[in-house]
């Protein structure tokens, strides 16, 4: 056995293992047109530092904007998606509508109900006449369901807002002179819902405007006065031509002969015939149950005006 020292015997065994791998590298370098180091263990070149400017820009852009403009369009994109989808109602969209309503104020009637959604409703009061009924005090009865407010003093309205989907509650409406209060059943979670409605009490208020003087016929607001007044016309209504008419002025015949009706909607008040009923919304459109003629009398500015109705 030889008597070098182990550390002697591993040294060489290294020494050997490195050198053709160093030769090889050495000789690589070379046909690449490069000097192989002279000693492996001197200090090497670093490479050439970038130019200060640039390197400051650099980290600048990595801090204000680390994303592409093409990652910052797909992650708007994407946060718009997400907005979208958490404003969604999980339900159905409602349909708004703006309806009238004629509160029957008999014993063993049902409450007026106004379909509300978060949204809100504007629910006003009105009298026969079309004139607004002030409103004195309003008791909501179902303040964790329903916020009730009448933000204007006034005017008769109050506006209604559901704070849940499918609740439902009832308020007490005190008008000025009505010895008792209209209650009003509030729902919420319906496919229509109220964005105004108008309440009509039928009976005169105290703001009522004293009427032209007509005779009156006698009848009680139908059902299709009602649809006509809203702008609905039912399937039994067959529009008549109007000569001399104002604008927005529309009439129809309702029925067969003998029994067949005219009704007509306009601003204006009725003068001649005398009509069997009529309705008037809060804007001041009339309608009104007139028998079958061919001439009609309106007053216009305190002025008469005739119309010719074509129902042949």
């Amino acid at each position: 056995m030889s008597s070098r020292p182990v550390w002697h015997r591993l040294a060489a065994t290294v020494g050997f293992a490195i050198l053709p791998a160093y030769a090889q590298s050495a000789s690589n370098v070379q046909r690449a047109g490069g000097h192989a180091p002279a000693d492996l263990n001197a200090p090497q070149a670093l490479p050439p530092l970038k130019a200060q400017e640039h390197a400051n820009y650099d980290v600048a852009v990595d801090a204000l904007s680390p994303l592409t403009e093409s990652q910052i369009r797909a992650l708007r994109r994407r946060l718009d998606r997400a907005k979208r989808a958490a404003a969604a109602s999980p339900h159905i969209p409602t349909k708004p509508v703006y309806s009238v309503q004629t509160v029957d104020l008999s014993p063993g009637s049902p409450p007026p109900i106004v379909r509300v959604s978060h949204l809100g409703a504007a629910v006003t009061f009105i009298d026969r006449t079309g004139a607004p009924w002030d409103i004195i005090e309003v008791n909501n009865m179902a303040p964790q369901r329903f916020e009730v407010l009448k933000p204007v003093p006034s005017v008769p309205t109050m506006t209604i807002t559901a704070q849940g989907d499918y609740v439902e509650g009832d308020v007490a409406v005190f008008l000025k002179d009505l010895p008792y209060p209209v209650v009003i059943k509030m729902v919420a979670g319906q496919r229509e819902t109220d964005y105004r409605l108008d309440l009509r009490i039928p009976k005169t208020g105290p703001n009522a405007q004293p009427a032209i003087t007509t005779e009156t016929a006698i009848g009680l607001p139908s059902a299709t006065l009602q649809s006509l007044l809203e702008g609905i016309e039912p399937p039994q209504a067959k529009p008549i031509r109007i000569r001399n008419a104002p604008a927005n002025m529309k009439a129809w015949l309702i029925g067969n002969a003998p029994a067949s009706r005219i009704v007509l909607r306009t601003s204006l008040f009725l003068n001649n015939p005398a009509y069997y009923g009529s309705l008037t919304s809060a804007d001041g459109t009339h309608v009104y149950e007139i028998p079958q003629t061919p001439v009609v009398t309106v007053s216009e500015n305190g002025a008469l005006r005739n119309l010719f109705l074509d129902w042949e």
